[in-house]
């Protein structure tokens, strides 16, 4: 797990200039103990992989990086044996390899679509400035077009999971459970408890009910209604050696009359990795939950903060401008903290929202004549 790897050739050279998304991803599987990774994600010898069970049955989170030794059809070989076991719902991420340069612009990774994607990985072996943002947060929830009886709001989308839809039933008095939050161990559904660090859908009985918050390195809050509503359970490590997604916020449902309106809940944030030899931040770095939609009738949960993870030599963090919070908005349930996490080598300034983890790392060296090494998930 602790493998020693040269940290990048800076073939994809500056990073000034960059915007939008600038990793590429696609589905893999692949077993602890052997080098192959199966997959049709494009690589060349020598790129760097980010790896990642981003959703399993029994917990999500597995993770590492491995540098492309050989190619093959549909396959490619890393430098050494994995760590993890991969399973369905995992995916490969390709990380471009800077040399330094300033990030003046917005870098957005893919949003999480069910799949692939709502994570963003930078590599670079020189002097990384952030003036501009580097950003995977949650989505939003909605509550548009929900006027007639039987009509439901899609949950929040964007950065890392789901939330959970918003529901409107007539008659009066009719019992009705709303879709919880997608978690690290199962996509949205409609369930009678937290799904896994989803929030829970509201329940109600002849009125309305909101949807509980999303978890990660802390629980969702509460939803309300009929019953206890709760909030999405914890996920991942703090040294994010495992990282998860955002849960996505609960949605809130409705019951009394015809018409009226329910939000969906928000999405969480999603994964960003940097691994850069020295890093500025000036701008912004976030992974930030979204917000529950809010409406007269009913509110969706908040998404909960993501994951950040920060490789480094020395870092300039500036004050809370690295972020991966969960949503706070209306009376759905809260979205929990996310996770921030740093290793560095010579010293690091600043501060964060949530708290940085932190932790000096020896092995953060330029040995002479030899690329910048990383001690890799």
């Amino acid at each position: 797990m602790a493998t020693f790897l040269g940290w990048g050739n800076g073939h994809d050279g500056s990073a000034t200039g960059k915007t939008g998304t600038v990793n590429t991803y696609a589905a893999m599987t692949a077993s602890a103990g052997d080098p192959t990774v199966t997959t049709d994600l494009s690589v060349s010898v020598g790129d760097y992989v980010f790896l990642h069970q981003t959703r399993i049955a029994t917990g999500g989170g597995a993770c590492e990086i491995v540098r492309v030794a050989s190619i093959g059809s549909g396959t490619f070989e890393a430098t050494g044996n994995l760590t993890n076991t991969y399973a369905a719902l995992s995916q490969a991420v390709l990380i471009p390899q800077y040399s330094s340069g300033d990030i003046s612009g917005a870098i957005t990774g893919t949003d999480w679509n069910g799949t692939t994607g709502g994570i963003i990985s930078l590599i670079c072996n020189g002097i990384l400035t952030v003036s501009g943002s580097v950003t995977i947060n949650g989505g939003n929830g909605s509550s548009t077009g929900l006027v007639s009886n039987d009509t439901t709001a899609n949950g929040g989308t964007g950065g890392g999971f789901y939330g959970g839809y918003g529901y409107v039933r007539a008659p009066e008095n009719d019992y009705k459970r709303t879709q919880a939050g997608e978690g690290y161990t199962a996509a949205a559904q409609v369930i009678a408890t937290a799904n896994g660090s989803g929030g829970e859908g509201g329940y109600v009985q002849g009125s309305h009910g909101n949807g509980a918050g999303g978890g990660h390195a802390t629980s969702g809050g509460a939803g309300s209604g009929a019953e206890t509503i709760s909030g999405g359970g914890t996920s991942g490590t703090a040294d994010l050696t495992t990282m998860t997604f955002g849960g996505g916020g609960g949605g809130g449902v409705r019951s009394t009359g015809t018409t009226g309106t329910a939000g969906s809940g928000g999405s969480g944030g999603g994964i960003i990795l940097i691994y850069a030899k020295q890093l500025i931040v000036t701008g912004s770095i976030s992974a930030n939950g979204g917000a529950g939609a809010n409406t007269s009738d009913a509110d969706g949960g908040n998404g909960a903060g993501g994951s950040i993870l920060i490789k480094t030599q020395i870092a300039t963090l500036g004050t809370n401008l690295v972020t991966a919070i969960g949503g706070t908005t209306g009376s759905g349930g809260a979205g929990g903290d996310g996770r921030i996490r740093i290793d560095y080598l010579t010293s690091y300034t600043g501060t964060t929202n949530p708290t940085i983890s932190a932790a000096q790392n020896t092995g953060l060296t330029v040995p002479s004549g030899a690329t910048f090494l990383y001690n890799l998930i």
